[in-house]
């Protein structure tokens, strides 16, 4: 079990939204992001549209590089599902 003071479910661009905001506005205290696929959070229209057809990068499809969570000091745990909540002991 792992706790946080902000816990984000979900890593696709929403996800990030609500980590960065939370940064961006000040937010202290430990974040953790949990997402059940095995990249960060990485932009769909262009991997559906661009990138499929070939017209694009691997590259060009994250949201923002993989480092930029370390300096958010935001912990990203990806291929992880959150199994339940428990508020009282914030786990």
């Amino acid at each position: 079990m792992e706790s946080a003071d902000l816990l984000i479910v979900g890593g696709g661009p929403a996800g990030l939204s609500a980590a960065t905001g939370f940064r961006d506005a000040g937010g202290a205290g430990s974040v953790l992001l949990v997402g059940n696929e095995a990249v960060h959070p990485y932009a769909r229209p262009p991997l559906s549209k661009d990138f499929l057809r070939g017209d694009s990068s691997e590259d060009s499809l994250p949201l923002q590089p993989s480092a930029r969570f370390a300096e958010q000091a935001v912990a990203v745990r990806l291929s992880q599902r959150v199994e339940g909540l428990d508020p009282g002991t914030r786990t």
